[in-house]
């Protein structure tokens, strides 16, 4: 909640002013290519208090991160109606926009295995992740940063499903 808070007013704030300047319409997706130390904060958590409501950065833009801007170049190129892509939306129950996020994944393509929230236990998310070339994730994470490999996805049943267990050394 705090690093929320402070995000956006030493960050976004002034950022998301500029942008507006420059013709930046609400809706509009950003993308944020982290570096360095930059990729563990969770930029897209920003919020803020607008007539008495918090306000998240989300409700303004849609937000992607991309290590480089090769590598999304690229990501834009492929066709996602040849990959093999999982979606794992919600598995917590507690995401209301993430089943229409799936949904829009599912309109561009087509083939996409959306994992109902009760069927996204650790296992299955695992089994999913290694039998997909692509895998959108719609949940919550804990970030560790005393120990990295300790972060944590948040999937059904209460069940986490760490780094360590994702990239096994």
């Amino acid at each position: 909640e705090t690093l929320g808070q402070i995000l956006y007013a030493e960050l976004w704030e002034t950022l998301l002013s500029t942008l507006t300047e420059l013709g930046v319409q609400r809706g509009a997706e950003l993308v944020i290519f982290p570096q360095a130390g930059c990729g563990i904060l969770p930029l897209h958590v920003a919020w803020q208090m607008e007539a008495g409501e918090k306000r998240w950065l989300l409700d303004r833009h849609a937000i992607r991160y991309a290590p480089s801007l090769k590598v999304l170049v690229q990501a834009e190129r492929r066709s996602l109606a040849a990959e093999a892509i999982s979606v794992i939306a919600n598995p917590t129950g507690d995401l209301a926009s993430s089943a229409l996020e799936a949904e829009w994944i599912r309109d561009a393509c087509p083939t996409a295995r959306i994992l109902a929230p009760e069927q996204a236990s650790k296992e299955k998310v695992l089994e999913e992740i290694l039998s997909s070339e692509s895998v959108h994730l719609a949940t919550h994470a804990d970030f560790n940063l005393d120990d990295a490999f300790a972060s944590s996805l948040l999937v059904a049943k209460g069940e986490r499903l760490t780094l360590q267990e994702l990239a096994p050394s």
